[in-house]
């Protein structure tokens, strides 16, 4: 449904941005091929290091018949739960403080 909506008002060089459950990987990139997109990359989350990955991010431009860009997951936090230097680094990147708060 989401694709459908995304691509009545995406410009046809637009890119939609979506995230879907890791599990359900093949099912997604199949339904969303069928409304006319093409996967350029996916990348999972990883809430902890110690666990399986959660979700997965994906970007997909309609007519898109390149190869698919399989990023390497995005590990939020490490096994102790204190987030990783990536997460940090991302997040100060958009404004948050020291400890991936919004308190500078």
């Amino acid at each position: 449904d989401y694709a459908r909506v995304a691509k009545r008002h995406l410009e046809e060089d637009g890119v939609f941005v979506f995230c879907f459950p890791c599990q359900q990987k093949d099912r997604c990139i199949k339904l969303v091929q069928q409304t006319g997109f093409g996967i350029v990359s996916i990348r999972d989350i990883v809430p902890r290091a110690d666990k399986s990955a959660l979700f997965s991010v994906y970007s997909a431009r309609l007519n898109w018949e390149f190869e698919v860009v399989e990023e390497p997951a995005l590990i939020v936090a490490d096994s102790d739960g204190k987030y990783t230097a990536e997460l940090l680094e991302m997040q100060r990147s958009r404004g948050f403080g020291q400890l991936g708060t919004n308190q500078v």
